[in-house]
């Protein structure tokens, strides 16, 4: 049996990459506040969310200038008060890792404050500048588009520079430069990194179906320069995601998907395949979404849960040989290859002041199916699959007066991946016809647990200003892979009939008579800065 030894391999890999000094973009409103004289210092800056009354409060310097560091993406109404002066408002609307810029003129006045009145209509421009070369959607454009797999992951084809593969059959997944598969990604939610030891992928085959469900999303960014110190381990592109916070306004939503047999044309192609029956298909998508207030103005919640269950249906069409072109007739047909995933995500948010917040956001990820047949492999050879992803955050948020804030979160990631042949038996590979399939066991199974500081702080004022950023990770990892090399046997056929050519069989270093040679661990910290 052969040992493999990529798990380890992958895993000192990920400890010598580069880390990322805070795993997610910090979203800021600054600008500077003046009168006739110039800059007004000591006016107060009140941003409010419109949706869950949450408050920031800043104060201007002595050159009239204001900054709110790592505020949560939203629309704000902004007022600016000081005495001896008129007070004004403005709206703002603010992404994830976005730098708005607001500048106020304020008139003299008595010295009497006057209740300011905000209107809808004035909402202004606020010079929106981001850290960072990306392209980003937000919940309105995700509603929008029309996503027919549900599969969040799909949203980044719509970034320039991402291609899209969609293969005749299984499933795909953009990409971008030279790298096509998952090793190439990395993807973050709510700034929890979803990238696996064992291999380099993104968690849970995101390919085969959605981690998470799409109407939970808030913000989608896509960002083409990986090699920024916000993010690291990824090579081609790398997925922001923002989650949709609840709110003080109750919000809900209900969708639902059916295309049945009726509804799936059949190719003349097909219709030449021995044995071809119209394949009994069916398709199923469903599901719901819930957002609003526990306690109104501290405590909200948003939920969502999306089912996609597909009767799918794969073709599978060996070779005629010349000397008896009907020999793999009663291989030939359509077969049904089902798959099923759900996902849900639920975040509570408590808004324990105007400088302190706690969340947490838990989300669950089931798959199950059938693949790895079709073609010339006969669909004996089907691979039965079982993957899982969990994780849940709880974060804490403080931000200071003077500039500087501060985010800590505990995270939890576990995921599984389960593949395992349907029927177990030896595989014969002949040139037109592949029955039996001797590599179809994998089973991972990980779970990397982390505690997360880290540490804003803006200085200067004006075009000069300037962040500085620095935290701290450490992780406990641990992970089990199981995956034995040819444990049935392979046998290779040079013609159709007579005996095989040449025959493979795994064989352990250590145990001659068993597998658990196929078997290999980690367990080990990780410390980042």
């Amino acid at each position: 049996m052969i040992l493999h030894k990529l798990l380890p391999v992958a895993a000192a890999i990920a400890i010598a990459l580069p880390c990322a000094a805070h795993s997610q973009e910090i979203t800021i409103l600054e600008g500077v506040v003046r009168d006739d004289a110039g800059g007004v210092s000591g006016a107060m800056v009140v941003a409010i969310d419109s949706l869950t009354n949450e408050r920031r409060r800043a104060v201007t310097n002595d050159r009239g200038f204001f900054r709110m560091i790592d505020l949560s993406p939203g629309r704000y109404s902004v007022t600016v008060a000081v005495m001896g002066h008129a007070p004004v408002a403005e709206h703002v609307s603010l992404l994830v890792g976005q730098r708005g810029r607001l500048d106020f003129t304020l008139e003299r006045t008595a010295t009497v404050l006057e209740t300011v009145k905000v209107e809808d209509h004035r909402a202004a421009d606020p010079g929106i500048s981001r850290l960072s070369v990306s392209s980003g959607l937000g919940a309105r454009e995700i509603e929008r588009l029309p996503l027919n797999a549900r599969n969040v992951l799909d949203l980044a084809a719509v970034a320039p520079g991402i291609r899209f593969f969609e293969p005749v059959s299984g499933h795909s997944q953009p990409a971008a430069g030279s790298l096509r598969n998952e090793r190439g990604i990395n993807m973050y939610v709510d700034g929890v990194e979803l990238k696996n030891l064992n291999s380099g992928n993104v968690v849970g085959s995101p390919a085969m179906g959605t981690l998470f469900p799409v109407d939970g999303v808030e913000e989608f960014r896509v960002l083409l320069n990986p090699y920024d110190a916000e993010y690291a381990r990824g090579a081609a592109y790398i997925v922001s995601v923002e989650t949709r916070r609840g709110s003080n306004e109750r919000h809900g939503s209900l969708f639902g998907f059916f295309q049945n047999q009726q509804m799936v044309s059949v190719t003349p192609f097909q219709r030449q395949i021995p044995n071809f029956q119209k394949p009994d298909f069916s398709r199923e998508q469903g599901g719901f979404s819930l957002r609003g207030p526990i306690v109104r103005n501290r405590l909200f919640y948003a939920a969502s849960y999306e089912l996609s269950n597909s009767a799918n249906y794969v073709a599978v069409i060996p070779g005629q040989p010349a000397s008896n072109p009907a020999l793999w007739d009663s291989y030939a047909g359509i077969f049904n290859a089902p798959s099923r995933n759900q996902a849900g995500l639920l975040r509570l948010t408590y808004s324990a002041s105007e400088r302190s917040s706690l969340e947490a956001i838990v989300s669950s990820r089931a798959f199950t199916g059938e693949s790895g047949f079709g073609g010339i492999q006969a669909a004996g050879s089907a691979i039965g699959q079982r993957y899982g992803v969990n994780t849940v955050n709880l974060r804490h948020r403080w931000v200071g007066l003077s500039g500087f804030a501060n985010e800590a979160s505990l995270q939890l990631v576990g995921w599984s991946s389960e593949d395992r042949p349907k029927a177990v038996e030896t595989e014969l590979r002949y040139p037109t016809l592949i029955i039996g399939h001797a590599d179809g066991i994998v089973e991972i199974h990980e779970k990397q647990i982390r505690a997360i500081d880290h540490f804003t702080y803006g200085f200067g004022s004006g075009p000069g200003s300037h962040l500085l950023k620095t935290g701290l990770e450490i992780a406990r990892v641990s992970a089990d892979q199981f995956n034995p090399s040819n444990r049935d046997g392979l046998f290779r056929f040079r013609t159709e009939t007579g005996a095989p050519s040449d025959a493979t069989i795994g064989i352990g270093f250590f145990d001659p008579v068993s597998d658990r040679d196929a078997f290999t661990s980690l367990r080990g910290w990780l410390y980042q800065r």
